[in-house]
Order: C-alpha cells, then structure tokens, then sequence
C-alpha cells in the first residue's frame, strides 16, 4: 500500500518532533557541556551549515520549475546573506563560534571524518536519487528539521552556566535567524510547496518520505557523532574535506 499525504505530514509532524528534540539527551547535555565540548560540537555543525547552501544549490538545479523551486532559490539567497557575504549564514556562525572562544584558524580544518562522509553521502544520494526523493532529502529534510532540532538546542544552550557568563560577549545573530520567525516561515512555506507537489503527483509521497527518513538518520547521526567524538577526544579531523568545502 503507497503512503499516502497525510501518513507524510503524520511522520514529521511538528508537535512530535519539538517533544522528540525536548527530552533528547545530547540536547539537554548542552546546558552542562563544558565551554571546549560546545566549542568542538558547534564547530562540527558549522560544516552542515557549509555543505546545506551548496546542496541547496544543487537542490534548485534538479527540481522542476514552480513553487518549490522559487522557494528554494529565496532560501538559498537568504543563507548566502542577501547579497551581502557578511551575513551569509555560515559567517553569522562564525561570529558565534569566536564569540564562544573558538580559534580563527579551527573554522577550516575542524570536520571530523564520520562527519564528512555523512554530509558527502547525503550530496551523492540528492544527485543520484529522483527530485522527490532529493526534495525530502535536502527540502523537507533541512528547513522543515533543522529550525525545531536548533529551538531545542538553543533553549539548552541559554541555560549552560559557562554560556551565560559570557553571554554579552557572544553574537547571537545566527540563532535569532534560525530560531525566530524567519526560519518558522521558512518551514511553513516549504511544507505549503510540498503539499503542492503531492497534490499534482501523489506517488511522489514514498519518494518524498524515503528522502526525508534519510535525512532525519543524518542530521540524528552527524550530532551523536560530534557528542561522541568531543566527549571521548577521539578526533579524526580531515584538513582537505575542509578545503573541497572551500571550493564548492
């Protein structure tokens, strides 16, 4: 029997997933964490925030013309800053990360191998699957996840004692952005563009679910490993992802 729409939008339906991300124990660990698990733990999501732009990108170039696709191209200009590379996202994290007392010189030569693979793996997948599959993927998968999963993280973070005696000494731009109403637009409007393509092509919704189902194993998976590998100083890091990064 084919998944049907509303089996899709059970599946990752907002309430769940806030009370999902809420009781998550790697979430809750940030109001504890040390000052160098959280500096090595958000270093490692700078480079999912590096590699989602590119696969946006491509995300435009493989998708047909219509809502989504606009959607997709408005997203990927507010990640990029608007046409200010100032405040294209990834920079805003940086300020972040140098506020929170990362080292300049660790932005570009911190991901941690496992981590690489995951991101490359999810690139490979959106190319090689059908657009319904990549659009659960890199559409579905990144705005309608990624601003609960960060909510949840960020009200962690406000609590950690370390953070907050720094705290007027940390940039706050890029969370305000991607915990604030922009990014639950952002949500909002993709989840509208789906149900759009559902609409027209109900037996888009498997290849929508499957791209999704691998997604949300990603994005769970690149964060246990970046708890894993701080907590256990265990690092493998990979200088020249880091630069293949740079080129794209």
């Amino acid at each position: 029997m084919r998944m049907n729409s509303t089996e899709l939008w059970e599946m990752v339906d907002d309430t769940r997933l806030q009370t999902e991300y809420t009781v998550d124990h790697l979430v809750i660990s940030l109001q504890s964490a040390s000052l160098e698990a959280l500096q090595n733990i958000f270093l490692q999501y700078r480079y999912f925030t590096k590699y989602y732009s590119g696969d946006l990108g491509l995300l435009i170039f493989k998708v047909p013309d219509g809502k989504f696709k606009s959607l997709m191209a408005e997203i990927l200009y507010e990640e990029l800053g608007n046409g200010d590379p100032v405040r294209a996202h990834t920079k805003l994290l940086d300020h972040f990360l140098l506020g929170i007392g990362v080292d300049g010189e660790d932005l570009e030569n911190s991901l941690e191998s496992e981590n690489a693979l995951l991101l490359e793996e999810a690139r490979q997948l959106m190319l090689a699957n059908p657009p319904a599959y990549a659009i659960g993927l890199r559409g579905m998968g990144g705005e309608c996840l990624c601003q609960i999963y960060l909510t949840a993280v960020f009200k962690q973070l406000l609590k950690n004692p370390v953070i907050l005696k720094i705290k007027n000494n940390i940039d706050w731009t890029f969370w305000e952005i991607h915990t604030g109403e922009v990014d639950i637009e952002h949500r909002q409007k993709v989840r509208a563009a789906i149900n759009e393509i559902v609409d027209t092509d109900p037996s888009s919704v498997e290849q929508i679910a499957a791209g999704y189902t691998k997604a949300k194993h990603a994005w769970d998976s690149f964060w246990a490993n970046s708890h894993r590998l701080t907590h256990s100083h265990k690092f493998s890091r990979s200088p020249y992802r880091s630069n293949s990064l740079t080129a794209r």
